[in-house]
């Protein structure tokens, strides 16, 4: 019988024939690449073949052992190359499609029945053909991403079975690292996490994930090492011969990514899986950030699920070609956020319209990357701070709004802290933090502080209104504490502030000493200028007194707070109230700060400050409705008494 390698060679039409209707080309690239591994093959074949004697033994052993495991190799005959130059057929991927469906309608409530099919065609060591549906291959990729993100989040874990581990690296400010044993069927060794990883996942985040064998050291050892740290205390480890996963809170409650709403695709219905062409440019972006391997064949994968609650899933796989074998080297997923509908109150009383600040234009603003300004002397830093003034008291800098959407997504999809922490998204979360007076036009917004500190303990429930736009706030305040109580309510209406004392039933009022031009737009880098020769100097932070006024707490941030980007770095993400929102840590040397901020607007939803010995505070937003009609009302005095000041 005709080896099958031989109908590769064959000048025989008939054996052309067959093979070129049997198998589909590829583009010249991937030609070249499998006719030679094709070649190389087809001469170790025939070589073993010279040095076997007729009874059937090896001559000579060269001391490889051959055994038949499936390489997952691009194949094309010779034939076929033929057929590529005749017809024209172009194209970097060698697939068969058996069937084809149109891209489904997102917006469609009924799930498509079919999906595309691709199969890819491989050759064997032993010379075996096959094909193979890519399909089953993202099924089994797609589950076992479900169980790593799964032991990501803390669930399926013993909470009674807990490791921590302390980072000294800061002796002033230690951090602490939390493990929990896994306790998913199938990561509960240490041995089934690294088959898992090594059989679908690509080198770099296997290389990201796995942290060191820790199964010398006691619970509750401590490390001042930063390079030990950082080679063996990350997000998965091995104790014992158990699988321990990092949880910086308490599980379920984890600045993961949502696993219930996002990874749990065996819960999902499948709505289509399609095999589009690579995008160029963001395959040769991921490679230049050091998230994908140059010189890897890869391949895309786009699937659509969708939860019970008829939300959909999207989820993006880019494959790629690692030891012979399809690996997943990065992923996006996520809530197709647009399909959801969001329920709110809304004031029947209309709002009063005025211009907007530095209207928006239509299209998306470029992002700035962040940069400290430098001096080389203070006459350049003087330079700088007049040019900065002029801008600022004469609105010379124009405002444009960047895309929260795209910046949102990036963050929220993000699988590694290195993948968190660019330059781009770190710029990104000081932008909107900064600037988050123009990412919402209202907010009715109610939340709690609590301070647990020596010397003082005390608990206050805020509610604010706030139209950005027309400039009208309205702050209400509680406070209870063993000293002291308060009971306020303060106003701006109409460039006028109103403050009022419920408690002893008096007020006063007084102009906004704040001038118009507080509000303008400064760029983001310019937001703080500092200059000192050590001896002297200067700082000057562009903010605004009468937004600071209002609320510091929640709805705006004072530009200096995230402006040293050496000083925090991002966690994770975590959904509140509906709300996406990143999970930043700032660390100074006695004062540390756990904020989660809604990434489309920049409003801060939670936090927790320690001050030193001084105590903690701290912040939960508990109710925000954005974007409704808010009504503008003066406050009612009657019954108060002016305060004597």
């Amino acid at each position: 019988m005709k080896d099958k390698l031989d109908y590769l060679f064959s000048n025989k039409d008939s054996d052309i024939e067959r093979v070129a209707e049997k198998y589909t080309a590829a583009g010249n690239k991937e030609k070249e690449k499998i006719y030679d591994i094709t070649r190389k093959k087809y001469n170790i074949l025939r070589e073993e073949e010279a040095n076997t004697s007729d009874d059937g033994f090896i001559k000579e052993a060269e001391g490889v052992e051959r055994y038949s495991r499936p390489k997952w190799i691009r194949f094309v005959s010779a034939a076929a190359a033929a057929v590529v130059l005749l017809t024209g057929v172009c194209g970097g991927v060698f697939l068969t499609r058996s069937k084809k469906v149109d891209r489904i309608d997102i917006e469609s409530s009924n799930p498509a029945e079919t999906v595309a099919a691709v199969e890819v065609t491989t050759i064997t060591d032993d010379g075996e053909l096959v094909k193979v549906d890519m399909d089953k291959v993202v099924d089994k990729l797609s589950a076992d991403l479900e169980h790593f993100h799964k032991a990501l989040a803390q669930e399926g874990v013993d909470t009674g079975d807990s490791l921590t581990f302390s980072d000294l690296t800061y002796p002033n400010a230690p951090s602490y690292r939390n493990y929990y044993r896994v306790t998913d069927e199938k990561l509960d060794t240490f041995d089934e996490f690294e088959e898992v990883m090594g059989s679908s996942f690509s080198s770099l985040i296997r290389e990201g994930y796995t942290g060191g064998d820790m199964s010398g050291y006691e619970n509750g050892a401590e490390f001042d090492d930063i390079s030990f740290i950082k080679k063996n205390l990350k997000s998965f480890i091995n104790y014992n011969g158990n699988l321990y996963s990092e949880a910086s809170v308490m599980p379920n409650a984890s600045y993961s990514s949502n696993f219930a709403n996002t990874f749990n695709f065996s819960n999902y219905e499948l709505v289509s899986s399609e095999f589009p062409a690579d995008d160029k440019e963001r395959i040769k972006g991921l490679i230049e950030d050091g998230l994908l391997d140059d010189g890897l064949e890869t391949m895309t994968c786009k699937r659509i699920y969708q939860r019970k609650d008829g939300t959909r899933v999207r989820a993006e796989l880019i494959l790629v070609n690692e030891d012979n074998a399809w690996k997943i080297g990065s992923y996006n997923v996520g809530a197709n956020i647009e399909d959801q509908v969001v329920t709110t109150t809304a004031v029947t009383t209309a709002p009063v319209t005025t211009t907007p600040v530095n209207t928006d234009s239509e299209e998306f603003g470029e992002l700035q990357m962040h940069q400290e300004p430098v001096f080389a002397n203070e006459d350049e830093a003087n330079a700088l701070l007049g040019e900065v003034d002029y801008g600022w008291e004469n609105g010379t800098y124009q405002f444009q709004k960047v895309d929260t959407e795209k910046y949102t997504q990036q963050i929220w999809n993000a699988v590694s802290y290195d993948e968190l922490n660019t330059l781009e998204n770190k710029s990104y979360i000081y932008h909107v933090s900064v600037n988050s007076f123009r990412y919402f036009d209202t907010a009715d917004v109610s939340y709690t502080i609590n301070t647990d500190g020596t010397n003082r303990k005390w608990d206050r429930s805020t509610h604010v209104i706030a139209d950005n736009r027309a400039q009208y706030f309205h702050i209400d305040s509680k406070t209870e504490s063993s000293y002291l109580n308060d009971d306020l309510i303060k106003c701006y209406y109409g460039n006028k502030w109103t403050d009022v004392n419920n408690l002893d039933m008096t007020y006063n009022t007084y102009e906004s000493s704040s001038p118009a031009y507080e509000l303008n737009y400064v760029p983001d880098n310019y937001r703080v200028l500092d200059y000192t020769d050590g001896i002297g100097g200067w700082g000057k932070v562009y903010g605004s007194s009468l937004l600071e006024s209002v609320d510091v707490d929640c709805l705006y941030s004072f530009p200096d707070a995230l402006f040293d980007f050496d000083d925090w770095y991002v966690e994770g993400v975590e959904e509140i109230l509906g709300r996406q929102c990143v999970a930043i840590r700032i660390e100074q040397s006695a004062y540390s700060n756990q904020m989660l901020i809604d990434m489309r607007t920049g409003i801060v939803m939670r936090y927790t400050a320690v001050y030193g010995t001084d105590g903690v505070n701290s912040m939960k937003v508990t109710n925000l409705e954005l974007n409704n009609p808010v009504e503008h009302n003066e406050i009612n005095l009657t019954g108060y008494s002016r305060r004597e000041e």
